[in-house]
């Protein structure tokens, strides 16, 4: 168990903040949350209280174009889980995995983008590691890890159960300029091009919260 470090990183004029910590851990993966929203919180406070009081007004518009007048809220628009999944089930096992995306779920407001990382990965990364000499994983059957051999499956299932919907391709093709009326050949290309699948071969898949918080 590690604590939660924060690095923050500027590309383009635009700040990024991230915070490092055990997603294995509850606490800890809590606790980094918590820290981000507490410091999201102080942010628009003070920015609220100098646009009231008149300081820096000249170029209030511009210096706080990117900071909402209305209070934030303490969830994210989109939470994104890469190449992830397989890591904390084969450490934590089945109760671990599901206690993750209930908090990941927990704190996002519309949309969760994940990378389910099929069974196969885990007979896969205990190969590599074999290869670079380091320990293998640790008993990642699925009599230990009973969520493993449909694993996008029961993450769907998780996420249903979280208020979330998985977003289809047609659904899909539809915001991006599709119409009922494009041919078979045509509609299968932009299925194609819409399919998401990572460099890694594994889908990418896309969920969106039922009632919108």
């Amino acid at each position: 168990s590690t604590p939660t470090t924060t690095t923050t990183a500027t590309t383009n004029n635009v700040n990024a903040t991230f915070k490092a910590c055990n997603l294995c851990q509850a606490l800890e993966h809590d606790a980094a949350y918590t820290s981000f929203t507490s410091e999201e919180v102080t942010l628009f406070s003070n920015n609220k209280h100098n646009i009231k009081d008149g300081r820096n007004n000249d170029n209030a518009t511009n210096t706080n174009a990117s900071v909402p007048l209305v209070p934030p809220q303490l969830l994210f628009h989109l939470t994104t889980i890469f190449s992830t999944t397989m890591w904390i089930h084969v450490h934590v096992g089945d109760d671990g995995l599901r206690q993750f995306i209930e908090r990941a779920c927990r704190w996002t407001r519309r949309f969760l983008l994940i990378e389910p990382q099929p069974s196969g990965c885990y007979r896969k990364a205990n190969v590599r590691l074999r290869k670079m000499g380091r320990p293998e994983l640790n008993d990642v059957t699925s009599s230990r890890l009973a969520m493993r051999p449909d694993i996008e499956k029961s993450i769907e299932m998780i996420m249903v159960e979280c208020g979330f919907r998985k977003v289809t391709l047609e659904e899909m093709m539809m915001t991006t300029n599709g119409h009922a009326g494009d041919g078979d050949d045509k509609r299968e290309k932009k299925r194609e091009e819409l399919a998401a699948v990572t460099s890694w071969n594994r889908s990418l898949d896309l969920y969106e919260r039922v009632s919108v918080v």
